[in-house]
């Protein structure tokens, strides 16, 4: 019993200090406000014709300048482009990619993002289909929207 009681306490322990660290030091995810711009864009308005409620959040990571590459800041477009390329390929979405492929990855298929290289390295426009889940819907120099949901 003494080594389960010490294990549980361990994982409640580090878990709390992982969340912590997380809601602290990184991330802050929040609700969209009813007023933003995605409300009222073409792209919302094309897929969402009749207004359904939207389950939409907001993921705000404040980053030191100094911490940004230089290049990344002289072309207008590449640092939101930079961001969507490491969201896609990064080690947050390699399970459920993984997962995708061996469920959804055919012939039909085959032409849409699937690996960590074609990932890294797509411009993002729109109409990019990605794992058979995600489409790019509207890409403008500082931002890109894609579009969740089943089959592109």
């Amino acid at each position: 019993m003494g080594i389960i009681r010490k294990t549980a306490v361990g994982v409640t322990v580090g878990t709390a200090a992982a969340l912590g660290y997380l809601h602290v030091a990184t991330s802050i995810i929040a609700p969209i406000p009813l007023n933003d711009a995605i409300y009222s864009s073409s792209a919302y308005k094309k897929y969402n014709p009749h207004k359904n409620a939207a389950n939409n959040d907001i993921c705000v990571k404040t980053i030191p300048l100094n911490r940004i590459r230089p290049e990344l800041l002289q072309k207008e477009g590449d640092l939101a482009l930079e961001l969507c390329r490491g969201v896609w390929h990064g080690w947050g979405y390699a399970i459920q990619r993984r997962y995708l492929h061996r469920k959804w990855y055919g012939p039909e298929t085959s032409s849409q993002l699937w690996t960590r290289d074609q990932l890294a390295a797509s411009n993002y426009e729109v109409g990019t289909a990605v794992t058979d889940h995600f489409e790019v819907v509207d890409h403008t120099p500082n931002e890109i929207i894609v579009r969740a949901g089943g089959s592109p």
